[in-house]
């Protein structure tokens, strides 16, 4: 068993996930309620026998939730330091959105400098071969979603000068 299936597989005694327990809940908040830790593991522990709910199992149902309540509903849960989770407004998406494109440029600089930085005499030649493939196929990536990344920057901010242009117009004519 895989280690997300443990978090995600029936344990209680109406049958339901610790995913769907979450979403139950989450489905009925509205922008900014929050649920707290507490809260969330006391609906998790309940009707669950003989297992402790970690606070990792709360991260991981959350998680889980949280990929259906955006299909379903439009809503995002987003952690709140030392509290629990909020329901986020519509108007804080994008910017939720831009820091977890943020930490995964982190995330992908990382793994590009660890690809980088190996001691390659502790390799043997097949593990070096394929460690050299693997490091070509991150710096490509990395530099193709880089620039992609100036791209889009670049057309944001022609349409914000057109789109103020277009409103000093208005302007003008009213």
């Amino acid at each position: 068993m895989s280690y997300q299936r443990a978090y995600t597989k029936t344990s209680r005694l109406d049958g339901r996930s610790d995913s769907q327990v979450v979403y139950d809940l989450a489905s009925q908040m509205k922008p900014n309620d929050v649920l707290t830790f507490d809260e969330l593991k006391n609906a998790l522990q309940e009707n669950v026998t003989n297992v402790a709910i970690s606070k990792n199992r709360v991260y991981q149902a959350v998680t889980n939730a949280n990929k259906n309540l955006q299909k379903k509903k439009n809503r995002y849960l987003t952690n709140v330091l030392s509290v629990g989770y909020k329901m986020i407004p519509a108007s804080e998406h994008l910017a939720v959105s831009r820091s977890k494109k943020k930490q995964a440029e982190k995330k992908m600089q990382s793994s590009l400098q660890i690809l980088e930085y190996t001691n390659w005499d502790e390799l043997t030649p097949t593990q070096q071969n394929l460690h050299q493939k693997q490091l070509m196929m991150m710096k490509t990536l990395y530099q193709k979603v880089k620039y992609h990344d100036q791209r889009l920057n670049e057309t944001d901010s022609i349409i914000s000068k057109l789109s103020e242009r277009l409103d000093k117009l208005e302007d003008n004519n009213s």
